[in-house]
């Protein structure tokens, strides 16, 4: 995710959103979605692109409502 990214989502801008499932957090972008998931070892966050249906499993294992179209 670039900066640009974060600072939509910080400013709640259609088209960004953010979701919090277990320790990582799943964003959606107009670029896609990202997942940024804990690492123990650095003790930072792995941001990484994720497709729409591994995203909409996450939502669904989560019972989090929201629908990506898929």
């Amino acid at each position: 995710m670039r900066q640009k990214d974060f600072a939509a989502l910080k400013a709640k801008k259609p088209g960004f959103k953010k979701f919090k499932v277990g320790k990582s957090m799943l964003y959606r972008t107009k670029r896609g979605w990202f997942l940024s998931s804990p690492n123990e070892k650095t003790k930072k966050y792995d941001v990484g692109e994720i497709s729409i249906t591994q995203a909409q499993l996450l939502l669904d294992s989560y019972n989090i409502n929201y629908q990506t179209g898929w």
